[in-house]
């Protein structure tokens, strides 16, 4: 990859994290760059939903750093945080939709809390990402009980992903925020020629 030191996303400095004498992570470094697909692999216990709570700023680590695009999520103020966090989403290991939404409100919902697009620029970008992951317009009406099990899969793919402002975009953003995943098998996850998934071990 060129250019890498000018694309990296998620930057992860000497990352120790301690719960008393428990230590879960011990100098932790990592780089994930743009465009990229990078898997957490481990044991129950590795620490693997840790460092994914600590990357999006959920929780801090003991010692060292995370950087999303260039930043510490961890010392900014709030106002700038959370500007930081609208440039990334989480898929949920389940469904995570609302039962009471059509699909078209769920895929729309983290669009109207940015609160920076109007329905007509929600509407299409709900109508995109349908497309992205081949529903039909007319699957947007109905209520995520009334899909398929992998019209649904699909369906919350798209949904918990809050799309970045359109406006003030860098260089080195990506069409889409990356997604932050924990999976528990390596083994479909290893492209040709691509990196190795991380593993976390507890030792």
């Amino acid at each position: 990859m060129t250019n890498q030191a000018h694309s990296i996303i998620c930057e992860i400095k000497n990352v120790c994290t301690e719960y008393g004498p428990v230590v879960i992570h011990q100098n932790l470094n990592l780089q994930i760059y743009a465009g990229e697909v990078m898997a957490l692999v481990g044991g129950s216990g590795s620490g693997k939903t840790t460092l994914l709570r600590h990357i999006v700023g959920l929780t801090t680590p003991s010692k060292g750093e995370i950087l999303l695009f260039g930043q510490n999520l961890h010392t900014m103020e709030r106002v700038k945080q959370q500007r930081l966090m609208n440039r990334f989403g989480m898929l949920f290991q389940q469904g995570a939709l609302f039962s009471a939404l059509s699909v078209y409100d769920n895929i729309a919902f983290p669009l109207r809390e940015l609160k920076q697009f109007d329905e007509s620029t929600i509407e299409k970008l709900v109508m995109h990402k349908l497309a992205l992951v081949e529903l039909e317009p007319h699957h947007g009406e109905l209520l995520p009980a009334q899909l398929s099990g992998g019209q649904r899969r699909l369906c919350r793919h798209t949904a918990p992903i809050a799309v970045p402002a359109l406006r003030n975009r860098s260089p080195h953003d990506t069409p889409e925020p990356p997604a932050f995943l924990s999976c528990g098998n390596a083994a479909p996850l290893n492209a040709p020629g691509g990196r190795p998934a991380l593993g976390l071990c507890r030792t």
